[in-house]
């Protein structure tokens, strides 16, 4: 396999979180198909946006914290 989980955690995280994103902004679009109250087209448009701007904001905000723990920037100084 190109791309093993085991060696690269990374992907797994990124696969786990695009699939709950995916399933998730299936669950809305059938809810608000099915909710009676949203009728407007342009509300329906900004919740599916505001679903998958939040899943992309949480991939990429693990990846900074991922990457800034990976190589850190200032490193302890041990005394001996």
């Amino acid at each position: 396999m190109f791309l093993n989980i085991h060696e690269w955690p990374p992907l797994g995280v990124v696969l786990l979180v695009s699939s709950l994103g995916m399933v998730s902004g299936y669950l809305i679009l059938r809810f608000i198909n099915t909710y009676v109250r949203i009728k407007n087209k342009s509300t329906k448009e900004v919740i599916v946006f505001t679903v998958w701007t939040s899943i992309f904001c949480l991939i990429l905000s693990w990846a900074c914290v991922f990457m800034g723990q990976a190589r850190p920037m200032i490193s302890p100084e041990v005394k001996k």
